[in-house]
């Protein structure tokens, strides 16, 4: 089971996109990746591979790549003559930073000897922060892909 650990998944890519080459499609995902602070670790005319920083600079919290740990696109051909962009995104770190903050939490009302409504207050709100972050990713990756191949198309 994927939750909360990675995303995966594919668009097709429309006819009218269709004739642009490989490349011009990567090219403007790895355009976006870059401009939100990710650092393209791998690249090729079919595929790339990316990572995205713990910290980021202000006013960046409304960008697709913060709540990612890092991820991959690539273009695949299909039997039909089709091709697809799949990606794979990873949310571990977001993960991570949830499960340690539970236990900060928890040790925390432990430790204080507090009402331990507020530890299951603090622990649901973590979780919480996990499930809507991952959500959001999944909701918004095909959605980021599709803006990334109207980009393409008219970039050319």
């Amino acid at each position: 089971m994927p939750f909360p650990f990675s995303i995966h998944g594919s668009i097709q890519i429309p006819q009218d996109v269709g004739s642009l080459p490989d490349r011009a499609i990567i090219f403007a995902c790895i355009d976006q990746v870059e401009h939100e602070g990710a650092r393209v670790v791998s690249r090729s005319p079919r595929s790339t591979v990316f990572i995205s920083p713990l910290f980021r600079r202000l006013g960046s919290n409304w960008r697709f790549t913060v709540p990612l740990s890092g991820g991959s696109f690539e273009i695949t051909s299909e039997p039909t003559g089709g091709r697809r962009l799949r990606y794979d995104l990873s949310t571990r770190r977001t993960a991570l930073m949830g499960f340690v903050m539970v236990v900060v939490l928890v040790a925390g009302v432990i430790a204080l000897n507090a009402d331990r409504f507020l530890g299951w207050l603090g622990a649901v709100f973590c979780l919480w922060i996990v499930g809507v972050n991952y959500f959001i990713s999944v909701v918004g990756a095909p959605l980021w892909l599709s803006k990334r191949l109207s980009e393409a198309l008219t970039r050319g």
